[in-house]
């Protein structure tokens, strides 16, 4: 039976619970109320609803991260595993679900944690200077992906779930960024990017890119 908390935020739910069970035995009624409320709150981030992932073909990327996409930008060969792609770069709020999800079925060919700044986490240099966590994917038809979860202002947590040779269900619950943050996806150009600046999404429903049907001449070539 799934729990609806990420078991990575109930210290942190307990620990207000706690402090207001505490404040009210003290009869600070009115500190009880507001620990109590922020407890709430806490537990709402830390929420981890069931979902009916979207993604039963293999050709489609879903996202990630529930959030606003910020942007979608074109990258060096270098940023995609030595192949042009394109970054998108999706912005978690405190309101927003913070569970992250893999978008593809495959394997994980790397894992690799960089520590950083916290600069504010809708910051174009963010993916670049943040401290962050790389996971290199890779489809069923060989296409390397990156997913980076990257930490914001407020984030200063960062949970994968994953290690090299594991293999994922896109949907899969991955890990988490605690209290804000972003992920940045590299969809490579074997795949068309269906999403744009401001579109909203959420994590194992919504489509972020398909993969493109090569022509004859493509296939041949």
């Amino acid at each position: 039976m799934h729990f609806p908390i990420a078991l990575e935020g109930l210290p942190y739910v307990l620990l207000a619970l706690a402090v207001a069970i505490v404040l009210a035995v003290l009869n600070l009624h009115v500190a009880a109320g507001f620990a109590f409320v922020g407890s709430v709150f806490v537990a709402a981030f830390f929420r981890d609803p069931n979902r009916k992932v979207q993604a039963d073909d293999d050709a489609i990327i879903i996202s990630p991260a529930d959030g606003k996409v910020i942007s979608v930008t074109e990258v060096a060969p270098s940023r995609a595993g030595d192949r042009p792609g394109t970054k998108v770069c999706i912005f978690m709020s405190l309101f927003n679900c913070h569970i992250n999800r893999s978008p593809i079925t495959g394997s994980v060919t790397s894992v690799q944690h960089t520590p950083g700044r916290f600069l504010a986490a809708f910051n174009e240099r963010a993916s670049e200077v943040n401290e962050r966590t790389n996971i290199g994917l890779v489809d069923a038809a060989g296409n390397p992906i990156s997913c980076v979860q990257v930490a914001g202002i407020v984030a200063r947590r960062i949970v994968c779930r994953l290690k090299k040779g594991d293999r994922v269900r896109a949907g899969q619950r991955i890990g988490m960024i605690k209290f804000g943050s972003r992920v940045d996806l590299v969809v490579p150009s074997s795949y068309e990017v269906l999403v744009r600046t401001g579109d909203r999404v959420k994590a194992g429903l919504d489509a972020i890119g398909r993969r493109r049907v090569l022509s004859r001449e493509q296939v041949s070539g």
